[in-house]
């Protein structure tokens, strides 16, 4: 990866003391949704699943207890056909958009595979009307069957190598 983060996010508003590569978005502004909404219907290729999020290894830095936030919550990266990788942080997967999100992390990983084998593409990026967090919308072309990720944080960068290859 190594690419500038600010550019690609359409954002130039990273602080000078982060460390870029380590800057996730968290507001999901009409810059954020522009740059978002480049990635509306293009394929998703492969993905590497974290069930042990990011969250939680700070969590345990800072001696917090997560409590029932922890629970389900997992980080996701999804690769799309064209070199650009989705990274999301702190994501609630649900598996329609009338279900309550899974809260099993192996079912979570049954479901994410199954899907990107089947082929799967991204279909829309909405916003959640209470917190303001982006949902994003993955269908199935041929059944149009759909599922959601509800993130807290997230950053799109290039890949140069799937999780299979390295």
């Amino acid at each position: 990866m190594g690419m500038e983060h600010a550019p690609l996010n359409g954002h130039g508003n990273v602080p000078d003391d982060w460390d870029e590569e380590f800057f996730v978005e968290t507001d999901l502004d009409d810059n954020a949704l522009a740059w978002l909404d480049t990635l509306v219907g293009k394929r998703v290729v492969s993905l590497a699943l974290w069930v042990d999020p990011i969250v939680e290894a700070i969590a345990a830095q800072l001696e917090e207890d997560l409590g029932d936030l922890g629970e389900g919550v997992v980080d996701v990266e999804l690769y799309f056909e064209d070199n650009l990788v989705l990274e999301l942080y702190s994501v609630l997967v649900y598996p329609d958009e009338t279900a309550p999100p899974l809260t099993d992390k192996n079912r979570i990983a049954r479901l994410l595979e199954r899907y990107v084998e089947r082929g799967i593409h991204l279909a829309e990026v909405a916003e959640e009307e209470e917190t303001g967090a982006p949902i994003f919308i993955f269908e199935q072309p041929d059944t149009r069957e759909t599922f959601l990720l509800v993130a807290d944080g997230w950053i799109v960068d290039e890949w140069d190598q799937l999780p299979e290859e390295e």
